[in-house]
């Protein structure tokens, strides 16, 4: 989805699920606008938050600064699906950022999305469902 204005219009669903990947600590801001225009209709639903990162230790913080914190009662379901990091597929900038992180981590493999981990959250999600 290319901007907000392709993003659906939730005010016809019961339940949500949304989430992106991470890149350097965000979601993509078409996400973060469209998650903010949308706020009072997600907290009257049962919304599933994931992200895809590749530093899972970091994903509280991840959710922290991407989305706002939910009033008491609204159910909520987070969590880290797992990422994708490919250095060779990167150029430039991005290259060069993801060459000294993966550095800095020692010699650790590079991460990849857990579909495991996607398969039991849509069932989590599902066993919420009234």
């Amino acid at each position: 989805m290319e901007n907000a204005c392709d993003f659906p219009d939730v005010t016809v669903y019961d339940a949500v699920i949304l989430g992106g990947g991470i890149r350097m600590g965000r979601l993509p801001r078409e996400l973060r606008r469209w998650t903010s225009q949308w706020e009072s209709v997600l907290l009257q639903k049962q919304v599933g938050l994931f992200l895809c990162c590749c530093f899972e230790n970091q994903t509280a913080d991840y959710f922290r600064g991407n989305f706002s914190r939910a009033p008491a009662g609204t159910r909520l379901l987070p969590d880290c699906l797992g990422g994708e990091l490919d250095p060779a597929s990167l150029r430039g900038t991005d290259r060069l950022v993801a060459g000294l992180v993966l550095n800095s981590q020692g010699h650790v493999p590079l991460p990849r999305l857990d579909l495991h981990r996607v398969d039991a959250y849509a069932q989590r999600f599902l066993l919420l469902q009234p």
